[in-house]
């Protein structure tokens, strides 16, 4: 077994157990995770294989051979939490659980530890690394830079991806298991629902790290536009790893705007949540990976990481706002 896949069993075995132990203790059942394992392994299999061939198919003679032939081409992993989220869905409705939301939310904290060593596996694969060369010294040391040689035997030094996407899923793992802690027995404005929030925190977080540190990537997967002639040049930086993150933050953000605005009424609060989440996909799209795709400047990471920023802070404003503040009658 070749270093890459054994460090992702690994993680999907991590990943179960921490989920089985959380779900078992939430609902002493264990069925519900004993299916949605296996069969989100599978989906994301198939939809991961399918968006690197449409990325990428040159690599496969059809599209049949890149879902059948695993001996060539690669996988898109922006493909693993649209998975994750139909295989809790199919489980829900095979019977399986109670409740969709509280599976979710106990598994929310084993995807984060799961992509501790899904992110881990590419390290030293020489993919571990940013599309351009680090020159400040002060950035040249690991962990945040990986050294290398080109084909004319000059060193260079470019950014870690996977390795601090690493760390800074290991820090979400312990996050979002606080926040499962925290939120066991809080109670939400109608028409929010009570459970369910944590898997939504999850993905708010994976979300704001995916479309920055896809950015930082040398193999990132983008859409080619093939039949749409008008539209090729855009291709070089519409990228599927950031367009999937994006979905995910405006999915959030409708779900949280919708239940605050209902539950209170529409007022300024609602128009500043507008105003910074556009703001926030400015600094990201714009200010951020257009300007880095084209003039190739440092701190278009810092208007990236800000915009992420400021979106996933104005998704929590407003899942606060749908919260029971205690001792008022909702």
């Amino acid at each position: 077994m070749s270093y890459t896949s054994f460090m992702i069993t690994a993680g999907i075995l991590a990943g179960f157990i921490c989920t089985l132990l959380i779900y078992r203790e939430r609902t002493g059942e264990t069925a519900a995770v004993l299916a949605l394992y296996p069969l989100s392994f599978i989906l994301a299999v198939l939809l991961c294989r399918f968006l690197n061939w449409y990325s990428s198919s040159t690599t496969y003679e059809t599209l049949l051979q890149a879902l059948t032939d695993y001996s060539v081409g690669s996988f898109c992993g922006s493909g693993i939490v649209p998975a994750a989220c139909l295989g809790g869905l199919i489980v829900s409705r095979l019977g399986l659980c109670r409740n969709r939301n509280i599976l979710m939310d106990c598994a929310a904290p084993g995807f984060a530890i799961m992509m501790v060593f899904i992110r881990l596996s590419a390290w030293g694969t020489g993919k571990c690394q940013g599309g351009k060369n680090i020159n400040a010294k002060l950035f040249q040391i690991f962990p945040f830079s990986v050294k290398g040689t080109d084909a004319a035997g000059n060193v260079y030094h470019r950014f870690a991806t996977f390795f601090v996407g690493a760390l800074l899923y290991l820090a979400m793992f312990f996050v979002l298991r606080r926040f499962y802690e925290s939120t066991a027995g809080v109670k939400m404005k109608k028409p929010a629902s009570r459970y369910g929030n944590v898997w939504k925190l999850m993905l708010t977080l994976y979300a704001a790290l995916e479309i920055v540190l896809d950015s930082t990537r040398i193999d990132s997967m983008h859409f080619t536009f093939r039949k749409i002639l008008t539209l090729n040049r855009f291709s070089t930086f519409i990228s599927i790893g950031q367009l999937v993150p994006a979905f995910i933050f405006l999915f959030v953000f409708i779900y949280y705007f919708k239940c605050s605005k209902e539950a209170g009424g529409f007022s300024a609060k609602h128009i500043a949540a507008i105003a910074g989440f556009v703001l926030g996909l400015v600094l990201i799209g714009y200010l951020g990976e257009y300007k880095w795709q084209r003039l190739g400047l440092y701190r278009s990471y810092l208007f990236m990481t800000a915009g992420a920023a400021l979106i996933a802070g104005v998704i929590v404003f407003l899942y606060m706002d749908c919260r029971r503040r205690k001792g008022v009658k909702q």
